[in-house]
């Protein structure tokens, strides 16, 4: 396991790093490359998801070259995940955050809790569809297959799944009728 602690540190792993791209290049014979590594930051706590690419959030220590201070909501680095994605929805940015922030900080006691509060509000009614539809709009949601699917494309109501679950909106006037079905099938 690397550690750097320090911009010094950094810059020397840089040094070396392109020192060694420089021979490499020249025992292949190719005296003007463009291989060069330019090192951006350097995290306190990093996570990588496996098996895939650009998927990694982490806790910042410092950024070119300078430290970075804050809380650790401040220093979040996020790339890849749903969590900065403008389509997503907001209880997904905020379970992936919290996620994040308690998986970092150590203290995942209160993270299952949390989980199930957040399942138990949406069987209870308690979670407006603000917080489960995307900016995008329900349409870019997961469709309700069936005899849902055509009631969705109707003028003031919204239809949308979340896991097993079926929440439909419909507006009468003035008045709102919500319909929530738990183990719908998602797929036809």
């Amino acid at each position: 396991m690397l550690s750097i602690d320090s911009e010094e540190e950094a810059q020397e792993l840089e040094k070396k790093i392109n020192q060694r791209y420089d021979e490499f290049a020249e025992e292949m014979g190719m005296p003007n490359h463009r291989l060069e590594i330019e090192l951006e930051k350097r995290y306190d706590k990093i996570f990588f998801k496996p098996d895939t690419k650009k998927r990694y959030c982490g806790l910042i220590g410092w950024e070119d070259g300078t430290s970075v201070d804050g809380s650790p909501k401040e220093r979040l680095d996020v790339t890849g995940f749903e969590y900065k994605r403008s389509d997503s929805p907001p209880i997904t940015k905020s379970l992936q955050e919290k996620l994040f922030l308690e998986a970092f900080e150590g203290d995942t006691d209160d993270l299952s809790k949390y989980i199930c509060g957040i399942a138990e509000d949406f069987r209870h009614g308690k979670s407006t569809l603000e917080t489960l539809q995307s900016r995008a709009g329900s349409a870019s949601l997961s469709r309700v297959r069936g005899r849902f699917r055509d009631m969705s494309r109707r003028p003031g109501t919204r239809t949308i799944t979340w896991g097993r679950t079926m929440v439909r909106e419909t507006r009468f006037g003035t008045s709102t009728w919500t319909e929530r079905r738990t183990g719908y099938p998602t797929s036809a």
